[in-house]
């Protein structure tokens, strides 16, 4: 069990989007590149199925569901939802598909079948409340991941460190009042989609608002880790971590104006591991969310994969030191 697993699934291709939009199925390629760049002897490749009513009801209600799986049954070309969020018609098996990877890889990752994974899946979902889609997301993943995780016997409580770019509104509507979630996010401010405030702290205190300023870099970034996640992290006292990964704070990013390089997605990931690993014994799951920078996205990728590979291994040293 020393290697990291990738769960994936080519349904991911058919949610198109209009020629020029930031959440293409590029960003699905470039996914794949990067995992085709690390070692293949490295990297377990799993292709999940689709998940099921009980695993999107997690997350969202069923009189939402029910209007999502309306809207994409008849769609014939492009279906505007919002501002920047659109439906195809091979958006609902994107999105089913996309559902079914986190719920495989987390029940595999708290059954021990594996010890961290990493979902490559479009569309993402921070920004999916409880009833209403935006921002390019649909249903929240990470949600869902962090509730199927908690249905074992052996998980108590679950954290998710939100690195995107962009704060995720609805990861914090949707547990803002589970007291088993904990939801640490930095993002840029001001950005879309506008909230995320420090005061926004969630009705048992599981909610860390950390905004960032405009050309915040890596050593600054790295001290907020050290500071102000890690500590919040621990304090929590995780049996789970699970990993928003957004790769759009890098530098390259025109969708905001953080100024991470590549390799401090890899910094980032291996303290925030270090910082928690004897408290989850290293169960991880990352799930991609944004990052629209297509050689920004495959870098910080690598980066990020390569720290949490280097974790099961040196998790595989201690426990024999031990």
């Amino acid at each position: 069990m020393n290697n990291i697993a990738l769960y994936t699934s080519d349904y991911c291709l058919n949610h198109h989007v209009p020629d020029g939009h930031p959440e293409r199925t590029d960003r699905h390629k470039a996914v794949i590149s990067a995992f085709d760049i690390i070692d293949p002897d490295k990297v377990l490749r799993h292709y999940a199925g689709f998940a099921d009513g009980s695993d999107l009801i997690l997350a969202h209600p069923q009189s939402y569901l029910d209007q999502l799986f309306s809207i994409t049954t008849d769609i014939e070309g492009l279906m505007q939802i919002d501002g920047d969020s659109y439906l195809s018609s091979g958006s609902l098996n994107a999105i089913l598909s996309s559902v079914g990877c986190v719920t495989q890889a987390t029940r595999d990752i708290v059954e021990g079948k594996v010890k961290k994974a990493f979902c490559g899946i479009r569309p993402p979902g921070h920004h999916a409340e409880k009833e209403t889609a935006m921002g390019f997301c649909f249903i929240n993943n990470v949600v869902v991941a962090a509730r199927t995780a908690l249905q074992n016997k052996h998980i108590n409580k679950v954290a998710i460190f939100d690195f995107d770019v962009h704060h995720g509104n609805g990861t914090q509507d949707i547990i803002w009042d589970d007291p088993d979630i904990l939801y640490v996010s930095t993002h840029e401010m001001p950005l879309f989609p506008g909230t995320g405030m420090p005061n926004e702290k969630g009705r048992f205190d599981n909610i860390v608002n950390i905004p960032l300023l405009p050309g915040t870099a890596g050593a600054d970034y790295m001290l907020i880790i050290d500071d102000l996640v890690i500590p919040a992290l621990q304090a929590f006292n995780p049996d789970f971590l699970i990993f928003s990964a957004g790769f759009d704070a890098h530098i390259n990013d025109a969708l905001a104006n953080v100024e991470l390089e590549s390799e401090d997605f890899g910094l980032l990931t291996s303290r925030v591991l270090e910082g928690v690993k004897h408290m989850t014994k290293g169960k991880t799951l990352s799930v991609l969310e944004g990052g629209y920078n297509l050689a920004g996205l495959e870098e910080g990728l690598i980066c990020h994969i390569k720290s949490m590979q280097n974790d099961i291994i040196s998790d595989g040293i201690d426990n024999l030191v031990e």
